[in-house]
């Protein structure tokens, strides 16, 4: 009896200062995401920002930075760009410049590419360069480091995501809205499933793994509590999954209206695919590109 309270207090113990790192770990998670909005005129001709969606902050492999976010956030439905989008990220100066917000198309056009896409057009993926000053914003980058691959991830595993659904802006800085969630099903299209409700402005939100005080070794079915397991990319949110039902009229037979709700359930694109195009020879010709560019500016 004594030896199992002594196990116990050292459990809880255990489970208290990993909930309290974990706690640590998010603070930076929030700094990840980025808002991405679109200019667009009132009738007075005053530029207002829309808020569409949102975007994830990534480092490659050889240090260059991106923002990976919705093929449908960057993109019309023709495949043309979408004209007047900026992304906005905190500074660390508060009171003089509490935010930067920056156009995303005239940045593309002086890197000479344009958005880094899937080769699968299913598959609703963007990635962009970007130009940051780390000293002077009040941002965190992801690495490949903390990924999680689609065969890594199960059905029930706890899950928080991290965007700007529509009306949660504020217009003073960036403060992200926080949910929760578990992983619901995965699809055979190598897509998921989260039980998390997304809604306008959430396309692209990173879905992350919750810290927990264990690991869970499924081939052995053994919980190893010496081993913590810390909170892991897996991806983005595409959309929210809706429930259509036709109103068909009692006296004709005919389609009448189709009334639409949100489900609570939320489409995800793994992490996988954003390797992909990391991987992808577009992103090796640029990054090539760029190391030239800056070897030649030292040489001046």
């Amino acid at each position: 009896m004594k030896r199992l309270i002594i196990t116990f207090i050292l459990f809880t113990t255990f489970v208290f200062l990993t909930t309290q790192a974990s706690a640590m770990i998010q603070d930076d998670w929030l700094k990840t995401v980025v808002l991405i909005e679109q200019e667009v005129k009132n009738e007075q001709g005053q530029a207002q920002y829309i808020p569409i969606g949102t975007g994830f902050l990534l480092q490659s492999k050889e240090g260059f930075f991106y923002v990976v976010t919705c093929r449908h956030v960057v993109k019309n439905k023709d495949g043309s760009n979408r004209q007047g989008l900026y992304y906005r990220l905190n500074t660390k100066s508060f009171i003089d410049n509490p935010f930067d917000r920056r156009p995303i198309n005239p940045l593309l056009k002086d890197l000479g590419v344009d958005y880094f896409l899937h080769p699968n057009p299913a598959v609703d993926l963007a990635l962009f360069p970007v130009k940051v000053d780390i000293k002077k914003e009040e941002i965190k980058f992801a690495t490949l480091s903390i990924f999680e691959g689609f065969e890594e991830i199960f059905p029930g595993d706890d899950i928080f995501f991290i965007g700007y659904p529509i009306g949660t802006v504020l217009s003073e800085r960036n403060e992200p809205v926080v949910r929760s969630g578990i992983i619901s099903r995965k699809n055979t299209d190598n897509t998921f499933l989260i039980d998390g409700a997304s809604f306008p402005g959430s396309s692209g939100s990173p879905v992350i793994t919750k810290t927990l005080p264990y690991t869970y070794e499924r081939d052995k079915k053994n919980f190893n509590l010496t081993q913590p397991k810390q909170a892991r990319f897996i991806g983005i949110i595409s959309q929210q999954v809706r429930y259509r039902e036709p109103a068909i009229s009692a006296q004709s037979g005919d389609l009448r209206v189709i009334f639409e709700e949100n489900t609570g359930l939320s489409l995800v694109i793994p992490a996988n695919f954003i390797v992909d195009i990391l991987k992808s020879g577009l992103i090796s010709s640029y990054e090539a590109k760029e190391r030239r560019m800056h070897k030649n500016e030292i040489a001046r």
